[in-house]
This record gives C-alpha cells, sequence and structure tokens, in this order.
C-alpha cells in the first residue's frame, strides 16, 4: 500500500505550494465583483493618473506622490501610493462618487507614516469647506463631538452631528497596514470598521448624501483638515452598504487567508 502523505500548513502561510491553491480567487477580482463605483488600487510605477479600476473617477496625482511602493496585499505585487502629509494627493475634479445615494461603503487599506497623530488629515472628501454641503472621511486628531482622540471620522455632512461618525480613541496605528471600512445605510446605522471589527456604529436616520458641487480628492481637503500623511492602497467605494461578512473576507483575502465556502455554498 502506497502510504499517503498528510500536509498541514496554515492558510496564511502556502508552505510547500509554490502557488496558492486553484480556489484562490484575486482580492481585485472580490472587490470588482462587488460592483464598487470607484476602485482606485494605486499600482502605478510612474506617471500621472491614478487609474479607476471601474472607469468613473481616474484622477491626477498632486505633488510628489511616492508611486511604486510595497503594497499591502499578500500573493499581489501591486503597488501602493505614499503621501506626504504636506502638498500630496489625488485630484478626483468633479467626480460625484456618493452624491444622492442612501447607502453606500468607502474601504480602503492604510499605513500611517507620521509617528503620531497630532493634526488632521483626509482620506477621501467632496467637502467645499467653506460651504460645508458634503462628506469626507479623515483621520482625525480630535473628533469634535465625542473629544476622542487619533481616530478615524467620516460625516456625511460636517455640522450634522447626528451624520457624523467618531471612532474609538488611538484607532490610527503609525507604521503598521490597517484595513478600514465604513459604510451607512439610510434608517438603518452608520458602521466602522478597522481590521473588519466593527469599532463604532450609530443608528441613521432616512438621509442621503448631499448633492454638492465641490471637488473630490484623495489625501487632502480644503480648510481645517489638510493633507495625510499615509500610504494608501486598494481604495474602493461602493453605493451599497457591505455586510460584516462581505468586510470580514475581503480582510481576510488581503492578509491572504483562504475562506473556502460552506458546501453547497458561495463565497461572501
Amino acid at each position: 500500500m502506497t502510504p499517503i502523505r498528510h500536509v498541514d500548513f496554515e492558510p496564511a502561510d502556502w508552505g510547500e505550494f509554490a502557488d496558492p491553491p486553484a480556489a484562490w480567487s484575486g482580492y481585485a477580482d472580490r472587490v470588482l465583483a462587488h460592483n464598487p463605483i470607484a476602485y482606485w488600487r494605486f499600482g502605478e510605477a510612474s506617471g500621472s493618473v491614478a487609474v479607476d479600476q471601474v472607469g468613473n473617477a481616474s484622477g491626477t496625482y498632486v505633488g510628489a506622490v511616492a508611486l511604486g511602493q510595497p503594497g499591502v496585499l499578500e500573493h499581489d505585487d501591486n503597488g501602493s501610493a505614499g503621501f506626504n502629509g504636506s502638498d500630496t494627493s489625488v485630484d478626483l475634479g468633479s467626480a460625484p462618487l456618493l452624491d444622492g445615494q442612501s447607502a453606500g461603503t468607502v474601504m480602503f487599506w492604510m499605513k500611517y507614516t507620521a509617528p503620531s497623530v497630532t493634526a488632521d488629515g483626509a482620506v477621501l472628501a467632496r467637502w467645499p469647506d467653506p460651504a460645508l454641503s458634503g462628506w469626507m472621511l479623515w483621520v482625525d486628531d480630535r473628533a469634535y463631538y465625542s473629544n476622542r482622540r487619533r481616530t478615524m471620522s467620516f460625516a456625511m455632512d460636517i455640522l450634522e452631528e447626528p451624520l457624523r461618525l467618531e471612532g474609538s480613541t488611538d484607532l490610527i496605528t503609525p507604521g503598521s497596514w490597517d484595513f478600514y471600512a465604513v459604510t451607512f445605510e439610510s434608517g438603518v446605522a452608520m458602521r466602522l470598521y478597522k481590521n473588519a471589527a466593527l469599532d463604532r456604529q450609530r443608528s441613521l436616520a432616512s438621509v442621503s448624501m448631499p448633492v454638492t458641487t465641490a471637488a473630490s480628492r484623495i489625501g487632502f481637503t480644503d480648510g481645517t483638515v489638510g493633507h495625510l500623511p499615509a500610504g494608501l492602497d486598494e481604495l474602493a467605494v461602493f453605493d451599497t452598504a457591505l455586510t460584516a461578512e462581505q468586510i470580514a473576507a475581503l480582510y481576510d483575502l488581503g492578509r491572504g487567508v483562504l475562506n473556502l465556502p460552506a458546501a453547497g455554498g458561495r463565497e461572501p
């Protein structure tokens, strides 16, 4: 009888396999399967265009954005982009993104490169300061309503406290790649996740995102929030609220963990 060799391996360490198993589905493919309205991978090694994989909102790199930086994903050599916190950003022009939407998700990987959070910095913003009729997701040195520090905040309308979600103190971890997602669904809730764990949530009235003529930008917005000192990778925007299970599956996939569906089921 021919002996059968048993091979043990951890999902994030393919061990004796030269490549991931055939069941592996690439991270970008999985993101696109959820039908984003915009998706920037930041994999450009040179040039001035930040390509939107969907084709709705390609933008222009502003300043000396560090292109071709190591990316965060396991089993994917796509790079990332580094923003210096002083004069770098992506100008998306008048791309409407979530204007008028009653549900949505913004999801990305970030490596905060400043040694500590001592100032605000926009991740993705459509905010026409000082009119304040837009929305924004940003690293928040000091949350306005909760007084929590060094966190991530999201606002569907900057001055309306019921439309603002402020994360936990010290939610930002300088020097490490972390996965953030914020979701909103009219009449249900706003939710903020870090590394697929729910950090904060609050109920949400029946509202929709404001419609504005403001410029859309990555890594910067006008006013007091300003520039972001961080590496960014795999930034995606959806006009649906992804579920906690979908967010967890993408986080695991980004780290190189293969979660096979149950028999007869399908992947999240």
